[in-house]
């Protein structure tokens, strides 16, 4: 499958300061109690589930989809980001990759040659939890994905230098947790959690996993970079320094979701 990974939230810093280029929302809920309390139950044994390793150690990338806001197959312009496909219908992605929330007429899953709507559960944004809980059909779901273990939340906290994997839809890369001194003081708090191959992983809605518990760490949000400004030849030219890709934990998934942090 061809790699659809797509251009990422960046935040750049240049002359000292930062400068924020991502869009913001406000956060709404989309479903009644009743129907989010039963997505909620698929995190609440997260600690059984892992213990378990219903995942495994591998073969992640089964859990990889593409999100759409169009049926489209064939139209790149219709992809908005991945997507990774939890179980019993739920898939987890960025909050912008889903969109806002006045744009959400529709969205698809996009799983190997089948176009599935989807429908927005709950959506954050990114000034507060940059994770959108979608649910498909799953009579819709081809039998390679219906079949599929439900996929868990890890417990542990990433550990800098922790090697990790980065899943999206035809791109699968190994890297390693980053600390948080790889990004400006004033970022640190609010973006703790982060990797690094910037430009080689998996961008928005990708899943960051844990290879030895076979669980879901998080989901991939936005890039960090450092931009100086050059001359090239007679024209100026700004060049872009990847400093580390944050991701959105699974303790603060679970917290969104309405679990125990």
């Amino acid at each position: 499958m061809a790699d659809r990974r797509d251009s990422g939230r960046r935040i750049a810093f240049k002359e000292g300061r930062s400068s924020s280029r991502m869009k913001t929302f406000s956060v709404r809920s989309l479903v009644g109690a009743v129907l989010f309390c039963t997505y909620v139950n698929i995190f609440a044994p997260v600690a059984a589930a892992v213990a378990g390793s219903a995942a495994g150690g591998g073969d992640f990338d089964r859990y990889a989809v593409i999100i759409a806001r169009s049926p489209l197959v064939g139209s790149k312009k219709s992809i908005s980001g991945a997507g990774i496909y939890l179980g019993h219908g739920a898939v987890l992605t960025a909050a912008h990759v889903a969109g806002r929330l006045s744009d959400l007429r529709q969205i698809f899953v996009l799983i190997k040659t089948r176009t599935i709507p989807a429908r927005v559960v709950k959506v954050g944004s990114l000034d507060t939890v940059d994770i959108a809980l979608l649910h498909v059909d799953a009579g819709d779901l081809p039998t390679a994905f219906s079949d599929l273990p439900s996929l868990p939340l890890c417990v542990d906290e990433p550990v800098p230098g922790q090697t990790v994997l980065v899943i999206a839809p035809g791109n699968a890369k190994a890297t390693q947790i980053a600390p948080t001194t790889a990004i400006p003081p004033n970022l640190r708090s609010k973006l703790p959690t982060l990797i690094r191959d910037v430009y080689a992983t998996g961008n928005s809605g990708s899943g960051v996993f844990d290879p030895e518990l076979g669980c879901l760490m998080g989901i991939v949000s936005q890039k960090i970079e450092s931009e100086s400004l050059a001359m090239e030849g007679n024209l100026p030219a700004i060049h872009r320094q990847g400093l580390a890709k944050y991701f959105v934990s699974a303790s603060a998934i679970r917290g969104f979701l309405g679990g125990e942090p």
